[in-house]
């Protein structure tokens, strides 16, 4: 494969990765528990539609179950 197209996709990886951490950031600091932050991350399938949106809802719920297996109290 062409070299940019490579660095492009890596590019488009790494912004991904920084929006689903901001969005994980942000709603679990509104949010009083992990359960009410992935359910409001599940409402944005209205919001996030394609797949990427869906990449993104499915990857941050994900994450916050991660975080929650690890940290069982917020």
């Amino acid at each position: 494969m062409n070299k940019k197209i490579i660095d492009d996709f890596s590019t488009c990886r790494n912004d991904v990765e920084k929006l689903i951490d901001g969005l994980i950031n942000e709603t679990l600091a509104i949010f009083d528990s992990y359960e009410e932050a992935i359910r409001a991350i599940q409402q944005l399938k209205y919001n996030l539609t394609g797949p990427i949106g869906c990449l993104i809802i499915e990857e941050s719920i994900e994450k916050i179950r991660s975080i929650a297996l690890k940290k069982a109290t917020k």
